[in-house]
């Protein structure tokens, strides 16, 4: 799914998470990509996008970012999404870059 520019790899627009049995981390990130998707469509939206961007960026300036992170192949909306799980999946597990393989 893709909305304003940010391309979905597991959430889909579903109101439940399909993953949930999978004996891997897909569940996971649907969740995290189904709650960007829902502060993308609030009301401050662009905001939201606007400022997750703004903190890749100055991340990315600083070096304080790598792998999937950092590859310019992807667009710059594919690694800010991936940015943003980074963070998300950090704050609860402690752990920060370590999505590489999303």
């Amino acid at each position: 799914m893709e909305y304003a520019g940010f391309k979905f790899k597991y959430y889909s627009g579903e109101d439940v998470n399909p993953f949930l049995k999978k004996k891997d981390n897909s569940a996971q990130w649907w969740d995290g990509e189904k709650l960007f998707y829902d502060n993308l469509t609030a009301r401050d939206g662009d905001e939201f996008a606007g400022r997750i961007t703004k903190l890749y960026r100055v991340a990315l300036a600083a070096k304080k970012v790598s792998g999937r992170l950092a590859d310019t192949s992807l667009t710059e909306k594919e690694r800010v999404l991936i940015f943003y799980l980074d963070l998300w999946n950090g704050k609860w597990t402690g752990e920060y870059d370590t999505i590489h393989t999303y």
